[in-house]
């Protein structure tokens, strides 16, 4: 791949996403025609290109047989009747111990009987459990995969036990389980920590990706838009990447480059497996892996390519992630970053200070922009406030995530205590941001969200890009009368 605009990985993108929209859903005529002409764009693209065909069948190949690989198992027999039944399954996932926890587990029993595993949803009350503890409980099953959420994590059933039904009668050893059980620990350092409950919840869920923030912080993180906050995506791996790698800065003069790009790599996947290789923490940490290789090769993916390689790696190792809303909301933030966030800063590149304020407000406004179509589809809410409310948090969130971890790392020592305060006042000021965003109440709330006018808007915001970034005349030309069309389209679909 060499640097330009070319979208070099567009094939092995389009044969992933064909493959997956394919193989994890119901076929229906909607489904084949979209992945029909997603494929056409790959096929489109390596029609004179030997290699970038060869791609696009291997992605879509291997995407295929881990969608039937990883297929989510049909409900026992046994459990259709609504009755009660004797469950063994193994904890994949446990929150926090709060009053009412949602477990994830793999059942491979059903009254004392072998079953083909399946994926649970278990809800529990006051439950003290770790990632590998082989349980057995009573409890009604019923069936959970009519939405996509359940699909995206392959959830076969949810069941509802109280904590004093729930034995715990072995312990799985696996890598998985050790990461996760890590992951554990660290929250409850955390806990420990000198910081405030609250700043230490949000610092658990941004770090760990445990998405068990205080109530009321996820709560005025979702009415802002700040809820991506809340998970770890593209800019917490990109912040510790850069802790580590200024860490690692004395190997710049030790070994050079090439051995410390190679590590923080390393340990960039390692914290993203502690996370719980979550999709949208993977797509940001291959798009960093092609980074470093690029810098240690001295080629560059691009922005473009970059992303399209990250989309079609992390649907070749879990194609019903697609289905996410964390990953689609990552993905098509990335894209409105790349297609719009230098295009619409008016800030001319001689005056490089002024042009990095500037897009403290492009970047938040092109994430906007990129995700109002997911956004439209799983919130139909949007928060106009969002592009002011996200350059502020832009400026706190990672002076708290930096303060936060090193109060846990120095402990009770002055620095630590000093770190703490600095993590508390982040965190506080946020909530100020969100409760004043929040008193503002500027909001469009029930966006109609029917399959036109998604599409509509999707139309719009390529048109969009295509006009900012383009410099040939006909291709402006073509991307305004679609842009009209769109709109006229959008209008004319709200009576």
């Amino acid at each position: 791949m060499h640097t330009g605009s070319r979208l070099h990985a567009l094939p092995f993108a389009s044969g992933a996403v064909a493959a997956a929209i394919l193989f994890t859903v119901p076929v229906t005529a909607a489904s084949v025609a979209v992945a029909g002409i997603i494929f056409a764009l790959g096929i489109g693209y390596a029609f004179r290109i030997r290699e970038a065909r060869v791609a696009l069948i291997v992605c879509a190949a291997a995407t295929a047989a881990m969608a039937l690989w990883l297929s989510p198992s049909p409900l026992p027999a046994a459990c259709l009747s609504g009755r009660e039944c004797r469950v063994g399954a193994v904890v994949e996932y446990a929150g926090p111990e709060n009053a009412v926890a949602s477990v994830l587990l793999t059942a491979s029993s059903i009254d004392g009987q072998a079953v083909t595993p399946f994926r649970l949803r278990l809800i529990t009350t006051d439950a003290i459990l770790r990632p590998g503890a082989e349980v057995s409980f009573r409890a009604a099953l019923k069936p959970d995969t009519a939405n996509y959420y359940s699909l995206s994590e392959r959830i076969t059933a949810t069941a509802y036990a109280p904590a004093h039904t729930i034995s715990i009668v072995g312990q799985r050893s696996g890598l998985s389980y050790k990461l996760l059980r890590i992951r554990q620990r660290l929250e409850e350092i955390i806990e420990g920590s000198a910081l405030s409950p609250q700043a230490g919840g949000l610092l658990s869920a941004a770090c760990l990706g445990t998405g068990e923030a205080p109530a009321d912080i996820r709560r005025a993180f979702r009415l802002t838009a700040l809820a991506h906050l809340l998970c770890v995506s593209g800019l917490h791996v990109s912040i510790v990447a850069w802790l580590i790698s200024l860490l690692l800065l004395p190997l710049r003069v030790l070994e050079g480059n090439r051995r410390r790009y190679l590590l923080l790599i390393t340990l960039v996947w390692l914290f993203v497996g502690i996370t719980g290789l979550q999709a949208s923490a993977v797509r940001a940490a291959i798009m960093l892996t092609i980074f470093y290789i690029g810098r240690m090769t001295g080629r560059s993916a691009g922005g473009y390519n970059s992303l399209l390689l990250a989309v079609a790696a992390v649907l070749c190792f879990n194609p019903y992630w697609l289905w996410s809303p964390g990953f689609q909301m990552s993905v098509s933030a990335v894209l409105g970053l790349i297609a719009f966030a230098r295009a619409l800063n008016p800030i001319p590149h001689e005056y490089r200070r002024l042009r990095a304020v500037g897009m403290l407000f492009t970047v938040p406004f092109a994430a906007t922009v990129g995700t109002l179509p997911v956004v439209m589809v799983w919130f139909g809410r949007v928060a106009l406030l969002s592009v002011p409310v996200n350059a502020a948090a832009t400026l706190i969130f990672p002076v708290f995530m930096v303060a936060g971890m090193l109060s846990v790392v120095a402990g009770q020592t002055l620095p630590g205590l000093w770190a703490a305060k600095i993590a508390d006042g982040c965190c506080a000021a946020l909530m100020r941001l969100c409760d004043a965003a929040t008193d503002a109440d500027m909001a469009i709330e029930h966006i109609h969200a029917d399959a036109t006018s998604v599409i509509a808007v999707t139309a719009i915001i390529v048109a969009a890009a295509i006009l900012l970034n383009s410099r040939q005349r006909h291709h402006r030309l073509n991307a305004a009368t679609a842009l009209l069309l769109a709109l006229t389209t959008l209008l004319l679909s709200h009576p």
